[in-house]
């Protein structure tokens, strides 16, 4: 029987890349991190597994995840016993035991394909998610704004690098990707503004929502409207 997470837990969202490894977690219950790759901390509830090109016809989505129940330091020899000649057969690596492999109902998609490192979400987003940029954890100012633009049928996303999100907000137009970035109170805004590069006060979204959408919605026309996803 599945089990979903908790609203309050802690899942880490890692690439598993090849059909191999997932086979090695369906049958041995464990999954590697090379450790100069490792996110800040392995103490999660979960993981939540992303299928790349590899996968086929179930790539670039989030198909499955399984409860985390430890880890421990080795070496990739240690852990592919049968591939000893390996360039990296003594770098480090951190085995992850994982319990049973559950299957996301529905599988969690990608909208576009993306190349993306280890991040961190939470349960509640986990459980009701509908696209893989759900996922994301922002500040409340970003999360205000991108759930008015999805409202309003802009393909919004938030845009994020490494183990944690940007603060910005991308939205794909007909002549570009618009970038939009949330200032806090005490930084100036950029001098440099273009036509792809929006910068707003999170005070001002915050207290002013509207006009802000507004701001948004004349740049996304000076782009050339909304682009659908290919």
């Amino acid at each position: 029987m599945t089990k979903m997470p908790a609203d309050t837990d802690l899942l880490l969202v890692a690439i598993m890349p090849e059909p191999r490894d997932f086979e090695i977690a369906r049958l041995f219950g464990w999954y590697r991190i090379p450790e100069k790759k490792a996110p800040k901390t392995l103490l999660v509830d979960y993981l939540a597994f992303y299928q790349p090109a590899s996968f086929g016809t179930q790539a670039h989505g989030i198909y499955w995840y399984a409860p985390l129940l430890g880890h421990e330091l080795t070496t990739r020899r240690q852990l592919l016993q049968n591939e000893p000649h390996h360039p990296r057969a003594d770098d480090a690596y951190f085995k992850l035991q994982i319990g049973a492999l559950q299957k996301r109902v529905p599988p969690l998609p990608s909208a576009r394909w993306r190349r993306l490192s280890f991040f961190y979400t939470i349960g509640a987003y986990f459980n009701t998610a509908q696209d893989l940029t759900d996922l994301l954890v922002g500040n409340a100012e970003r999360e205000l704004l991108w759930q008015a633009l999805r409202e309003r049928g802009y393909q919004a996303e938030k845009a994020y690098t490494g183990d944690a999100p940007a603060l910005e907000l991308s939205v794909l137009c007909a002549l570009g990707n618009l970038q939009i970035h949330l200032i806090p109170e005490e930084q100036p805004i950029p001098t440099t503004e273009t036509p792809y590069q929006l910068y707003l006060p999170q005070r001002r979204v915050r207290e002013q929502p509207e006009a802000c959408l507004l701001t948004v919605s004349e740049q996304i026309a000076r782009l050339g409207g909304k682009a659908e996803y290919i």
